[in-house]
């Protein structure tokens, strides 16, 4: 009986801590134009509970990137189209997000794509005459404590069991 009651509860601790929020960093250097060789940094982060191997897109909870001597953030985005993170079969491939600025008085419009057909994420600027992409990278994310101390939990247990089945 206790035996049950233990895994119910490390199965009940396992699912509270799943529903977490994941932040990625992003990074790209401009690949041609006038704005050629200008770095693009900063991160974004999404509620991963309901990831799973059908999930297309999840809402971002966080983006904040500079580009160009620009900082963008989600508040900022452009209205009609939500930024979002995309998957495909449960692997993250990009984010989507759309804004429109002005820069010395000429308008710029900054996306970023998700890079679906063509493997790579990017980032598309245009700016009067001028555009180019960056092809964007991201940096795994690195678990919470949280999560460690629940597998760490996890193999307490599974060892305490085999060691009183042994006994």
């Amino acid at each position: 009986m206790i035996r049950k009651t233990l895994l119910g509860l490390a199965l009940l601790a396992a699912y509270g801590v799943h529903a977490a929020t994941v932040t990625y960093d992003l990074s790209g250097t401009i690949e041609g134009g006038l704005l050629a060789g200008q770095t693009v940094s900063g991160q974004f982060s999404f509620d991963d509970a309901n990831l799973d191997a059908s999930t297309l897109e999840l809402p971002l909870q966080s983006l904040n990137f500079s580009f160009a001597g620009s900082s963008f953030n989600l508040a900022g985005a452009a209205q009609g189209w939500p930024p979002t993170v995309s998957f495909n079969a449960g692997q993250l491939v990009g984010l989507n997000a759309y804004f429109e600025t002005s820069s010395s008085g000429t308008p710029r419009e900054v996306s970023l794509f998700d890079g679906l057909g063509i493997d790579t994420p990017y980032l598309t600027y245009v700016q009067g005459m001028d555009s180019s992409t960056a092809t964007l990278s991201f940096a795994a994310a690195v678990p919470e404590p949280e999560t460690y101390a629940l597998m760490l939990a996890g193999l307490g247990l599974v060892g305490w069991m085999a060691r009183r089945r042994k006994a």
